[in-house]
């Protein structure tokens, strides 16, 4: 399905040549921005909202829309999950 794949959430590094998009198809990317080619691929076990770089750009965070999520914090360099962060609330609108 050619919708699947489209993006709730991007957003580029100012200072990185590197660009983040949450999908709905569970999937966070890291993109090279020059190349155009992905970089890691970040699987979730829910659709996602948003993504969001780190003040010191070396970690991203990651956001499902279920009431009851987790919020991922991932290593940029590696691409692997560092942690993950309980989030109560009604869904995630904002990381």
């Amino acid at each position: 399905n050619r919708n699947a794949r489209r993006s709730w959430s991007e957003c580029r590094h100012e200072r990185r040549a590197e660009a983040l998009a949450a999908s709905r198809d569970k999937t966070a990317i890291i993109w090279d921005a020059n190349s155009k080619e992905p970089i890691h691929v970040l699987r979730h076990d829910n659709k996602l909202y948003y993504v969001s770089w780190s003040p010191d750009s070396r970690f991203i965070a990651t956001c499902p829309t279920e009431p009851g999520s987790i919020i991922y914090i991932w290593d940029i360099n590696s691409g692997k999950q560092v942690t993950r962060l309980p989030f109560k609330e009604n869904g995630c609108w904002r990381v």
